[in-house]
């Protein structure tokens, strides 16, 4: 058993795309996958830019522009005077 030749007309129950309309289709697709594109793109930069202040911090050691507030307590802020940079070193 072959199965029929499918059919070049399209089903009555639905209308062929109008050219306008599908343009219209099309453009909506490429705008949202350019919206999404620049979106990755940032966030690739962000990824970049922290891996290098990453890299800097661990090449000029710990000082109180490349460490998180939360974690520094340069000679100024620490009892004993020993810069710690780590909570935890406390």
């Amino acid at each position: 058993m072959t199965p029929e030749p499918a059919s070049r007309t399209p089903s009555p129950r639905t209308s062929p795309m109008l050219d306008e309309d599908m343009v219209s289709m099309l453009m909506a697709c490429l705008e949202g996958a350019m919206v999404v594109i620049s979106m990755q793109k940032r966030q690739l930069r962000e990824q970049q830019r922290a891996a290098e202040r990453r890299e800097a911090a661990v090449q000029d050691g710990p000082t109180k522009e490349n460490v998180p507030a939360d974690q520094y307590c340069g000679a100024d802020a620490s009892e004993d005077g020993g810069g710690n940079y780590s909570s935890e070193a406390k």
